[in-house]
């Protein structure tokens, strides 16, 4: 049997790429542990991380026109709008192969970047994902759906109340919270 991340990066990708020379391959049978991709956006070099605001437009759009509507919904109905939306985003982007592939690439290329800085644990992450991106499958990957959450709540304002789940304060530099 082979390693997880053997599985998921393809073939061509893994013999070539430095970056798994530095990081090498995940140990057999070893199970991968749940991961907080939402921390790791928010994190280093994947802080700036978003996708191109033309790809998410049209979502971004629909939340505002969700949220012009005169519907009145509860703040968890909001959400759950807000979350819908986002995880059918994902699914379509996803959909798009040169899009994943072009993103796994990029992970890929952070793998090496990470691994050369001495950060392996980052390193090894940002593999995974380029091989969860790679591999394709029915549902997004879990990275990638963090990805587009974090690019659609980044570009949409909600009319009232605290932001959904996910959407990053901005302005957090010198103001201090109680």
């Amino acid at each position: 049997m082979r390693g997880l991340i053997a599985e998921l990066v393809p073939d061509e990708e893994q013999e070539g790429h430095p970056a798994l020379g530095l990081l090498g391959r995940s140990p057999e049978g070893e199970g991968t542990p749940e991961i907080d991709w939402k921390a790791l956006l928010r994190e280093g070099p994947f802080r700036s991380w978003t996708l191109e605001p033309e790809r998410v437009e049209a979502y971004v759009e629909e939340l505002k026109e969700a949220s012009e509507s005169r519907l009145v919904l509860s703040p968890l109905q909001r959400e759950e709008r807000f979350q819908s939306i986002c995880r059918r985003a994902a699914r379509e982007l996803f959909s798009d192969p040169e899009l994943r592939a072009v993103y796994a690439g990029r992970l890929l290329e952070m793998a090496y970047f990470l691994a050369k800085r001495g950060k392996e644990a980052e390193g090894r992450l940002a593999l995974e994902a380029s091989g969860e991106l790679g591999a394709g499958g029915d549902e997004p990957a879990a990275f990638f759906q963090e990805l587009v959450l974090k690019s659609i709540a980044l570009r949409w304002t909600p009319p009232e109340g605290p932001p959904p789940e996910g959407r990053e304060e901005e302005g957090e530099g010198l103001i201090i919270r109680p």
